[in-house]
């Protein structure tokens, strides 16, 4: 447990004020007992993976951050004689560590995640995907722990997937059950050829490498439109690649990236993105929404 930690230490874009709290609890009793402690004092909550899609303000958040990393980073095959291919990850682990798991055993369906900075609960909570797949592709169940800290199982057609998003069932539209925590995913994945699975990982860590703005950022910034170009064609149609805001820069490599290029605060963040949001909606009538999540607890 840390107090007043600075959240830019645990995000990609290396933005961020302090967290009252951050937790890491170490098995699921502690973490019921930490969800039930802080529901009966009103005190706010919520999970960070390894912060790839957040932008967290300067002042901070009057909140406890829960990191998953600790104690449900565990990944294993459910049945390893019978079925392989069905993979159970917690919600802590690494992306990029279940995709190892699956490489080195041959099981197809997790390539299109090489790359991505993400835990498990975080890529499924937001649906994570590139080169063609993503976790909706994949994923056959999760188990999801409830503010009053009941364990309830859901199918994979029990959540309503969209476009990097996934919903719990009786949720907003578009938004995660408040309080509810994934603990862990199960995968169905093929069997598939290792010598051309690693050769499909290979070409897609390159592709990355080329496509990706090496600076610290926060992934993909604004959502795709359903429809006519992607974002970064619509920024870099409206003459704003490179342009700057503080510490903040829209990458020259990537026009749906904004990058820290050092000393960069949530305030430069926000009002880049607020400048690419008006020149792109002037330009083409197109209101670009944000893909990362601004926390506001």
């Amino acid at each position: 447990m840390r107090f007043d930690e600075p959240l830019s230490r645990h995000t990609t874009l290396g933005v961020g004020g302090p967290v009252d709290a951050m937790v890491a609890p170490e098995d699921l009793s502690a973490l019921q007992d930490l969800v039930g402690w802080a529901c009966g004092r009103g005190i706010a909550y919520f999970v960070i993976g390894k912060g790839s899609n957040l932008v967290v303000p300067d002042a901070g958040v009057g909140a406890i951050a829960i990191s998953l990393r600790r104690g449900f980073g565990r990944i294993r095959c459910l049945d390893p004689q019978q079925d392989p291919t069905k993979v159970c990850a917690g919600a802590g682990a690494g992306l990029a560590s279940l995709c190892r798991f699956a490489l080195d055993r041959g099981l197809a369906g997790m390539t299109f995640a090489l790359g991505i900075p993400a835990t498990v609960g975080g890529a499924v909570r937001m649906n994570a995907g590139a080169a063609g797949g993503c976790m909706a592709d994949v994923v056959h169940a999760v188990r999801v722990m409830t503010p009053e800290g009941a364990i309830v199982p859901l199918s994979h057609d029990a959540i309503r997937w969209s476009y990097r998003n996934a919903c719990l069932p009786h949720s907003p539209k578009g938004t995660w059950h408040t309080g509810s925590i994934l603990l862990e995913g199960i995968l169905r994945m093929g069997n598939g050829d290792p010598v051309a699975l690693r050769k499909e990982a290979e070409r897609i860590l390159e592709w990355r490498k080329k496509s990706h703005p090496p600076m610290p950022n926060a992934g993909c910034f604004f959502r795709n439109p359903t429809s006519g170009s992607p974002a970064g064609q619509l920024i870099e149609r409206a003459g704003l690649k490179g342009r700057r805001w503080g510490g903040a820069q829209v990458s020259p490599v990537h026009a749906n990236f904004i990058v820290n290029t050092g000393g960069a605060t949530a305030a430069d963040v926000l009002g880049l993105m607020e400048t690419v949001r008006e020149e792109v909606a002037k330009a083409f009538g197109i209101e670009l929404e944000p893909e990362v999540q601004i926390v506001a607890v």
